[in-house]
């Protein structure tokens, strides 16, 4: 019984598709407008093909390269005939209703093709994958909306959807629009952004803390321009919402207060030059060059590879040493000590000669031995050398040094004495005594 309905039903709709396919496709006009489609497609191929040749020519440096821009020039180059075949399809359709021909084949290669590239494009535009596939689905969803002519009913109808408060009236669709648009301008500010910082770096004559605030200063720009430019174009008033607002604003200004107080922190560093980037500095127990000053750290990178981001408020609050902030010279101390029984003079001689043989070591200022005093095992000294490249560590530069010592010295039969202890035992069985004369031997 199951199977002779389920047959029954499969004929019914095959015979309801057969109907519809004579209806609206199997007709003179359907079958024109499919043949003008194939004819403006060739059409628009070989025009594509023109304007492709010279795209890909003038940005052919951009397609091959790895930049931020050449998955967008790529996919751009790809759907070129497309952004042809578009206002053609246009045309056609526009010449059918003049003659009161229906057009619904033309309209429907006419939002596939707006969906298809847009979702090329949008491939391209934006690296966060997410994103790019949103995108993609509310383009096809349109164009499906566009060709069932349900587009204007589904925008009226979401238009009535929403609250009022007060004299402002949010709908769906006002918030939908405003999603769209904040994102579109976003991206466009990261793009203006991004190309200003490139042109600022160019400037050899700008300071690097100078060169950081001017392309901060600039990102903070766009991307305020590009949320009130969205809030406008919205047609939001948000003057009904003051107290609310003033409200959230509180809420968040508590809640926020360490990442303005980071904001702000950053700002001043960057108008002190007390640091920029490639200074080497030490904080909070961190070593390392500065590789970046951002909105709300610094990043530090240390000589094991580790990349340490220190809050900017840290570096106004706590002590930090800059070894490059007026001159990269920095001079390291070594303690060396000689025995008693040594010619003192020789060894001074010896310990400074040791410190010159080390290539990254300055001439000028030589290295030097200062005497620290007498320790009870052997006569203190103290070797203080200069570099000129602390970005590159201490660690190497201490080792060789120290090896030259001991090498130097150890050819010149001066002694580096070690402690020694003296054990006096006093009233000590015999036992004990015997026990520790055992382990002696």
């Amino acid at each position: 019984m199951w199977e002779t309905m389920t047959n029954q039903n499969y004929q019914e709709i095959m015979q309801q598709v057969y109907a519809w396919v004579q209806t609206h496709v199997l007709t003179a006009n359907a079958l024109a407008q499919i043949v003008i489609i194939a004819g403006l497609t060739l059409v628009a191929i070989l025009i594509g093909k023109v304007f492709k040749g010279n795209f890909d020519k003038r940005f052919e440096s951009t397609i091959n390269s790895n930049s931020y821009w050449s998955e967008l020039a790529r996919q751009s180059s790809r759907v070129i005939w497309m952004a042809c075949a578009y206002p053609l399809f246009h045309i056609a359709i526009v010449v059918f209703q003049s003659m009161d021909k229906p057009s619904n084949v033309l309209r429907i290669a006419t939002s596939l093709t707006m969906a298809i590239m847009v979702v090329r494009v949008s491939t391209g535009l934006f690296k966060n994958k997410t994103m790019a596939k949103l995108i993609s689905y509310v383009a096809y969803a349109l164009a499906i909306l566009n060709i069932f002519n349900l587009y204007g009913p589904t925008m009226k109808f979401l238009a009535g959807v929403g609250v009022k408060y007060g004299e402002v009236d949010l709908n769906v669709l006002m918030v939908v629009k405003g999603l769209v648009l904040l994102v579109l301008a976003l991206q466009l500010a990261g793009f203006m952004s991004r190309f200003v910082h490139r042109r600022i770096e160019s400037m050899e004559e700008v300071s690097p803390s100078l060169q950081v605030l001017m392309s901060k200063a600039a990102t903070m720009v766009f991307f305020a321009i590009a949320i009130f430019i969205s809030i406008d174009a919205v047609g939001l008033d948000l003057s009904g919402l003051a107290f609310l607002s003033g409200a959230m604003g509180v809420g968040i200004g508590f809640g926020l207060r360490n990442i303005f107080s980071n904001l702000v922190s950053g700002v001043i560093l960057l108008l002190d030059k007390s640091i920029k980037p490639g200074d080497t500095i030490e904080v909070s127990g961190v070593y390392g060059l500065i590789r970046s000053i951002n909105a709300r750290f610094v990043s530090v990178i240390s000589r094991d590879g580790k990349e340490y981001l220190v809050p900017n408020e840290n570096l106004i609050k706590s002590l930090v040493v800059n070894w490059t902030y007026s001159s990269p010279e920095v001079r390291i101390r070594i303690p060396v000590g000689v025995s008693y029984d040594c010619d003192l003079k020789q060894a001074v001689k010896l310990v400074e000669q040791a410190g010159s043989g080390v290539d990254r070591v300055l001439a000028s200022p030589a290295p030097a031995v200062r005497l620290k005093g007498f320790g009870s095992d052997s006569i203190n000294m103290e070797l203080r050398v200069w570099i000129r490249d602390p970005e590159k560590g201490l660690g190497g530069v201490r080792h060789k040094i120290v090896m030259n010592i001991w090498e130097i010295l150890k050819e010149n039969n001066i002694e580096m004495p070690y402690p020694q202890r003296d054990l006096h035992l006093k009233s000590v069985s015999d036992d004990i005594s015997d026990k520790l004369l055992d382990k002696l031997k």
